[in-house]
């Protein structure tokens, strides 16, 4: 399933009190809880509540996102064009925020280290952890 649109992202944040959703780790979490395995995950979220992302689940084949299609569907269609550039921002943003977590974390070596957050709680920066 694809959580796209504004309307879909307020009305899960309206039943279910979620200040994000997570679409990838649950199944993660299942597979390593099934054999005994710790697991965290840490998110870094680049399209906030109030962003409404562009098509792109038809654009994934086999598992793989098909770049060069998408680029031509967004190539011909202008008015995509700002939103496109913003979500790129807006990852590249994410990225670095998580980059830096990950970076501080080994270097303090505090991102396993019996931390655990509720679901839906952000994880607050290692510096605070200690």
């Amino acid at each position: 399933p694809e959580i796209a649109t504004v309307a879909q992202k307020r009305q899960l944040a309206k039943s279910y009190g979620a200040h994000a959703v997570d679409m990838e780790a649950a199944a993660v979490a299942r597979a390593a809880q099934a054999h005994n395995l710790p697991f965290i995950a840490v998110k870094a979220i680049s399209d906030r509540m109030d962003f409404e992302l562009p098509e792109m689940m038809r654009f994934i084949r086999n598992g793989s996102f098909q770049t060069t299609n998408f680029a031509l569907h967004v190539a011909i269609r202008p008015w995509l064009w700002f939103r496109v550039f913003r979500l790129a921002r807006n990852t590249k943003i994410a990225s670095e925020n998580l980059c830096a977590w990950l970076r501080e974390s080994a270097l303090t070596n505090t991102i396993v280290s019996g931390t655990q957050a509720r679901a839906g709680t952000p994880v607050p920066p290692p510096s605070e952890l200690r």
